[in-house]
């Protein structure tokens, strides 16, 4: 394809993608993300091209393909470490983009296209700067100081500005660039590869380094001439703020302990500018000059203040990247931004400034506080080192380096001592408190006016990414408090202790002081715990407060704003600090926190329903380390039922597992508040429902609802006395949720939210109350309509909720001994999504849970569409693994001709990246969802097998073909294939070795079928015809050596002890073992067909296997003996599983018969005993030839019983003689590594 028609085929694409057609948008959308997410040849100057045809292509056009080209940079731009991506990019057309893409930048005459080139050329400038581009950053500043870098001619300032925006999103990029060494030549020394990186390294720093001082010189012309209003200020304004942000930037990458960017003397004298700089933008006056009367002095001042957030953060990158060098400027900076942010200022005219300035001066402070190198115990080990060198001569001048680092750490840590010490500590937390705790006048506002949407600001304030100034003044008071020690902790306490002494009647902003300080302390309370005790603080002030004035928050106007405010803080207090709480006062605690739920004031009834929340989360928590020593005391226990070696350990686990300090506590903890759940569950629930009624915002209910979630989680079965009443409120909360869903203007955020809470309340009901919650109709008419509704493809919340639908859908079928005919009602909503194909794994899950539950006879009318769900997603996981462990090299062809192919296998492609569903295709590590898909499908056929043996072979023949099809991939290596890929491996042969077991004619026909699905595959090259003999023997030997190599790999995880692991590997190479043997002895698989290697990697399977005999029967104990509450956790599914693993055909099989036939045709085909005993001796390690003649003539078993039994003996023997901790009985243990294979 010439280059012309390629560009007309891109440029029409992109048209399309911009149409209001969906049938022309969607496909061209597709093919786009499909060029995307691979560049070919030709692709990027394409783009590029369109880009610069600004006359004749319009703007949205333009711009799309701009962005399309900066997608593309970012993800396929060049082969990484972390993705290993082969790129198409030619480097010659790298080069045009390169040149082009600074050219667009400067005279694009759309802003919108040149902000995108400014992001492209930051992707380029991640994997090209400096090795394969060294000029960008020279250029960017050459076009900054308004001269074209290509030309040398003048740049009008606004392209100049352009740059600067641009160089500063470069700069940020370059944050996270990796350096990746291209691949060597086979043989280079890996010093070379080092060499190579480190020069690269190098160059990287020293243009960077190169750029500070034209950098910094830009800088401070502008902000000098914005600062005293020269002509044109505002101009030199965003120059100034555009420079700083570039300065923060190029700081962050050149961070030092010896020096500053650009030497000490100058950026010191630059940072004194900016300390002048500052001060005057905060008085709000130029140094100099008038802007243009009092509106210009407006707009100077707005600008300015924009100006003053760059400088701060500039500021404080150099602070935090040279901290060292930055510490003589730091009781300068320090000073200002604390009487700037604090103290200078009042309340009014801090609030009145843009928040973000009060954020980035702040943290400035806080930053300071958190410094290591300005902390006491920096400075006690560096002087106690330059103590311990003095004296020593030749090392006088490293001291001497030393010395002037710790003088200058010194000189900040004054600094910050001296601000966290009276008297200035005092004045400060106070300034703190009332200006970034306290509550605003128009917060009280909407308080009462909005009362919601109050407590849903408090929430965003409480999130961990909040950046506002609240939460940022409350960091810092945190950052205060923990550097600070008594200091800081005892001013807050005296100030809130001067604050209640003027009593409830003191003028409001008294109280609102005293509420903020209240704040305060409980969020730093770890740091002032020491100085006051909760429970004291509870009992001498909250408690009286709580109980005192309940009853006037019970009624409609009882209390005014301001009592209000100090009620619902003294709640939170509650919940933030309960857990410091003794028994008698956190239940009365507990008790009023419910009480105050029927509050008048809505407010203070959702402070009390998040103090709630909080509270009886504890009990989620005690219960959380019950469980987990109760496992451990379990198996410890069956453990040592078992006897053997571990008996006595194990015994001493189970005893000391319960007896630990923290689980004693947890379990008295867990008894007392249990009980003040039950007691207070029917005013709990009552006053739920009550208060649900009462709101209007989803978010609220949703609070709500979470609350119901978490008691019904924490209450368990002592919730069943109260299933009815709780049972006759759900439908009023399914009725809100519906209504709010059906308006026209709804929130479907908010409304999926809601649905989603209620999902949690059913998944929390079903899950404690099991039977007794599904019997009931009014869970039923709520439970089972919301199923309908959340896994409803066509529902605009379906993406949403979909995944906890199915999580409560399979939490219902879990609590059922049998299908419902509620359940059987849910099964087209699972034919669609079978149909869609995108929640297969969770489907997959749960059509098995219908099987086990014996409702197979339901699943008849969908039997075709669940057979072919399965067949495309086995055959989908086949291709993705497949892909993942290809190895991967350059593509072949010109660009031309590759271009073209790709355009003809674009739909394939996107047809084959939808039937592979998640992270499908992606080279590179195999994403999680794609494992899970493949397992879930082998589950749920390896059930159909077990179930229906003799119905499902032609039904599943698809699956056991896909399956079949990746075990003899010829793409897939032998070895080192990643574990995921090996994980779904091992899971399909599982199935196919049961298959086989039970149909060992299956197995050449399977064989059949993989060869002939390879030759129809278009993506790899045939004929069509009927796979020829050779074709099938090709398929078979690589069937085999998968199978075998899969079979021999043990996992770290099953070799370092951990049990279901270990477990899962005897039953696999078991199975692997039985399946191979069982095919020989029926003749399916000739004993002549395996090569000598194969011969010995069997038999060496098969030795290991009949060794761990007496393990897999522990496995089958253990399977057999657990317990349904306990261990299966009354899942219905679950027993069911186990239960069917009683008949698996792995059990009952003779093991040692099969082995030994199956042994025996293999020492016939290498030319009997002894010729098998020669093979066995070159490829096996020693015993394996001496085990494999003794299974042959039968006295294997009993050679093995005699081992273990002298074993055993010995041990005993030692356990009786035993009198210290010198005896190591490890010696005596049973040693069978002898059968592993020689796999050199």
């Amino acid at each position: 394809m010439e280059a012309g028609s390629f560009q007309a085929t891109v440029l029409s694409t992109i048209r399309a993608a911009l149409s209001i057609n969906a049938a022309e948008r969607e496909p061209a959308q597709a093919a786009l993300q499909a060029w995307e997410a691979d560049a070919a040849p030709g692709f990027c100057g394409s783009l590029i091209r369109i880009v610069e045809e600004h006359a004749a292509v319009d703007e949205p056009t333009r711009l799309l393909a701009a962005v399309i080209l900066k997608n593309t940079v970012g993800s396929s731009w060049r082969k990484t470490l972390g993705t290993r991506e082969w790129s198409r990019v030619p480097a010659e057309e790298k080069a045009g983009v390169r040149e082009a893409v600074l050219r667009l930048l400067l005279s694009d005459p759309s802003e919108r296209v040149s902000v995108q080139m400014g992001l492209l050329l930051r992707n380029v400038c991640q994997f090209d700067f400096p090795g394969t581009w060294q000029t960008p950053i020279d250029s960017l500043l050459s076009a900054a100081g308004c001269v074209d870098p290509a030309t040398g001619g003048a740049l009008p300032p606004e392209r100049g500005l352009r740059a600067l925006k641009a160089l500063k999103q470069v700069l940020r990029g370059l944050q996270t660039k990796r350096f990746v060494a291209d691949a060597a030549a086979p043989g280079t020394p890996f010093t070379v590869v080092t060499e190579r990186l480190n020069a690269e390294r190098k160059l990287f720093k020293d243009k960077l380094s190169a750029g500070v001082a034209p950098l910094h010189a830009l800088l401070a012309r502008h902000m000098q001439a914005f600062v005293t209003c020269a002509d044109g200020w505002q101009l030199h304004g965003e120059f100034a703020r555009a420079a700083a942000g570039c300065c923060t930037e190029l700081t962050l990458l050149l961070p030092s302990r010896e020096a500053l960017p650009g030497g000490d003397g100058p950026t010191t004298s630059l940072l004194e500018g900016v300390h002048t700089a500052c001060g005057a933008l905060m008085r709000g006056q130029p140094l100099a000059g008038d802007p243009g009367g009092p509106s210009a002095l407006a707009a100077w001042n707005v600008l300015g203040g924009r100006v003053h957030e760059r400088l701060a953060a500039m500021v404080t990158a150099h602070m935090a990247a040279c901290p060292l060098p930055f510490g003589p400027l730091l009781p300068h900076f320090l000073g200002l931004f604390v009487g700037s942010a604090l103290v200078a200022a009042d309340a009014e005219a801090l609030r009145a400034m843009r928040p973000k300035r009060r954020v980035l001066l702040v943290r400035f402070i806080a930053k300071a506080l958190l410094c290591p190198y300005y902390r006491a115990e920096w400075l006690e080990v560096n002087i106690g080192m330059l103590q311990a060198g003095a004296g020593r001569g030749p090392a006088h001048s490293l001291h001497t380096a030393n010395a002037h680092e710790v003088e200058r750490a010194r000189t900040a840590h004054d600094a910050l001592s001296a601000m966290l010490a009276p008297p200035q500590v005092g004045p400060l937390v106070e300034a703190l408190v009332a200006k970034y705790v306290a509550l605003s006048g128009e917060e009280l506002e909407e308080w009462q006016a909005d009362p919601e949407g109050y407590i849903r600001s408090l929430e965003l304030e409480a999130a961990p990414d909040a950046d506002t100034p609240r939460p940022v003044g409350v960091g810092l008071l945190l950052c205060m408090l923990e550097r600070g020690g008594e200091g800081p902790g005892r001013a807050l306490i005296d100030l809130a202790a001067s604050l209640q002494q003027q009593g409830d009647g003191a003028p409001a902003e008294v109280l609102l002081m005293r509420e903020a300080c209240y704040r305060a302390i409980g969020e730093g309370f770890p740091h002032v715990s020491t100085i006051i005790s909760f429970p004291s603080w509870y009992s001498a002030e909250i408690a009286p407060q709580l109980r005192d004035r309940l009853a006037a928050f019970k009624a409609p106007g009882g209390a005014n704003i301001i009592m209000s405010v100090l009620q619902a803080r003294a709640l939170w207090l509650v919940g933030a600090c309960c857990s410091e709480l003794p028994q008698q006062q956190w239940v009365e605690a507990y008790g009023l926190c419910v009480a105050h739920m029927g509050a008048a004031d809505l407010v203070v009834a959702l402070q009390a329903v998040q103090a709630v929340m909080m509270m009886t989360a504890a009990l989620l928590d005690d219960q959380a380390v019950l469980d987990q020593a109760n496992a451990a005391q379990l198996q410890a226990s069956k453990q040592a039922a078992r006897g053997g070696a571990g008996a006595i350990d194990a015994a001493l686990s189970a005893a000391e597992a319960l007896d630990q300090e923290a689980v004693v506590a947890a379990r008295e903890r867990l008894a007392w508040r249990s009980e003040a759940l039950q007691a207070l569950l029917s005013e709990l629930l009552s006053s739920c429902f009550g208060l649900l009624g009462r709101l209007s915002e989803a978010e609220s209910r949703v609070r709500l609802l979470q609350l119901v979630s978490v008691v019904a989680e924490a209450a368990g079965e002592a919730l069943r006395p109260h299933l009815g009443a709780l049972a006759a409120s759900l439908p009023q909360v399914w009725e809100a949720a519906t209504s709010a869903a059906r308006r026209p203007d709804a929130d479907t955020g908010s409304v999926a939210r809601l649905h989603s809470a209620l999902m949690a309340v059913m998944t929390h009901l079903v899950g404690k109350l099991r039977s007794a919650a599904l019997e009931d109709p009014g869970v039923q008419g709520v439970l089972y309509p919301l199923l309908q509704y959340a896994t409803d493809p066509a529902s605009p919340e379906a993406d949403v909720l979909l995944e906890e639908a199915l999580k409560l859908w399979a939490v219902v079928q879990g609590a059922t001994p049998a299908v419902s005919q509620q359940l059987v009602d849910l099964l087209p909503r699972m034919e669609a999504l079978l149909r869609r194909g995108r929640d297969n794994t969770a489907a997959f899950q749960l059509i098995e849970g219908y099987l086990l539950l014996g409702g197979g006879a339901a699943l008849t009318p969908y039997s075709d569409a669940i057979a072919a769900a399965l067949a495309k997603a086995l055959a989908g996981v086949a291709r993705t693994v497949a892909e993942a462990c290809a190895p991967q090299g350059p593509p072949a062809g010109g660009p031309q001709q590759q271009f073209a192919q790709q355009q003809q296998q674009q739909q394939q492609q996107q047809q084959q990246a939808a039937a592979r569903g998640p992270g499908g295709g992606a080279r590179g590590p195999l994403a999680s969802e794609v494992t899970q898909e493949g397992l879930a499908a082998a589950a749920l056929v390896d059930v159909f097998l077990q179930l229906y043996p003799s119905d499902v072979t032609t039904l599943l023949a698809g699956s056991f073909t896909a399956m079949g099809r990746l075990i003899a991939d010829a793409r897939v290596p032998t070895a080192g294939v990643q574990m995921k890929a090996h994980n779904v491996m091992e899971g399909f042969l599982e199935v196919l070795g049961r298959l086989f077991i039970a149909a060992p004619t299956t197995f050449p026909a399977l064989l059949q079928a993989v060869a002939a699905a390879d030759k129809a595959d278009p993506q790899q090259p045939g004929t069509g015809a009927a796979p020829g003999a050779d074709e099938v023997a090709a398929v078979q030997q690589r069937f085999l050596d998968r199978w075998l190599s899969v079979a021999n790999v043990t996992l770290l995880e099953e070799a370092i002890g951990v049990r279901h692991m270990a477990m899962l590997g005897r039953f696999r190479r078991r199975m692997a073992a039985a399946g191979l043997s069982t095919l020989i002895n029926n003749g399916a698989l000739p004993a002549g067909a395996l090569d000598p290697k194969s011969v010995a990697h069997l038999t060496s399977l098969m030795i290991k296997v009949v060794r761990e005999n007496p393990e897999f029967k522990g496995d089958v104990a253990h399977l057999d003996g657990m317990d349904f509450a306990g261990e299966l956790g009354s899942d219905y599914v679950l027993a069911a599983r186990v239960n069917l693993s009683k008949n698996d055909v792995i059990r009952t099989l003779p093991l040692f018969d099969t082995f030994q036939r199956a042994l025996g045709a293999l020492a016939s085909s290498v030319g009997g005993p002894v010729g098998l005993e020669t093979l066995l001796g070159m490829h096996c390690r020693p015993g394996v030839a001496e085990a494999a003649a003794q299974m042959l003539n039968g006295t294997l078993e009993a050679a093995l019983a005699t081992k273990r039994a002298e074993a055993e003996a010995a041990r005993a023997a030692l356990l009786a003689n035993w009198r210290g901790e010198d005896a190591d009985d490890g010696a005596l243990a049973y040693d069978d590594e002898g059968d592993e294979p020689d796999m050199s």
